[in-house]
């Protein structure tokens, strides 16, 4: 059975890190829906739901502050 890219879109909303680094991985095509959803989980709190992400919130708000803060970028 294939699974849609509802079910993996879900899949992905309701797994742990490591299962969202798997899926990340296998379905290149859904990336950035799966980024989008990172961002969104981010921005409203909900990464601390996720076991073994607690310094996934930090690590990304450094890595996109320090990415809008170089030289040249608006």
């Amino acid at each position: 059975m294939k699974r849609t890219t509802n079910d993996l879109l879900d899949e992905y909303k309701g797994a742990d890190f490591t299962k969202r680094l798997h899926l990340y991985l296998q379905h290149r095509e859904l990336r950035p829906e799966f980024i989008e959803t990172d961002r969104n989980e981010l921005r409203s709190g909900e990464p601390e739901r996720i076991p073994g992400s607690k310094w996934l919130p930090k690590f990304l708000t450094c890595t996109f502050e320090k990415a809008c803060s170089l030289p040249g970028k608006a």
